[in-house]
């Protein structure tokens, strides 16, 4: 036989006896929610040329250290510690 367990759609029409309310204590209110228009400006902002020269863009960005040609292989070099591996020793002729 279906019980109240099995889903709403057999939950009976009325409220068990089994259903008491709970004795705890009251939550505490929740923290007051950050809003970020609390600090926004009163007035909008007007963007125009500024008073005063400004750098060029082009000049604030990094400069970019050498580069590798992406269709060219690896350099690799091997020394005492990468030429030998204990996989190498165990699967070695």
């Amino acid at each position: 036989m279906a019980t109240w367990e099995d889903g709403p759609e057999y939950a009976p029409l009325e409220r068990p006896s089994g259903f008491d309310q709970p004795v705890v204590a009251a939550l505490d209110d929740p923290e007051p929610v950050a809003r970020p228009a609390d600090g926004a400006p009163d007035e909008r902002p007007a963007f125009t040329d500024p008073d005063q020269p400004v750098r060029e863009l082009a000049s604030l960005a990094p400069t970019l250290g050498p580069t590798r040609d992406p269709g060219l292989p690896f350099e690799t070099v091997s020394t005492t510690m990468t030429s030998a591996s204990a996989w190498g020793s165990a699967h070695g002729a």
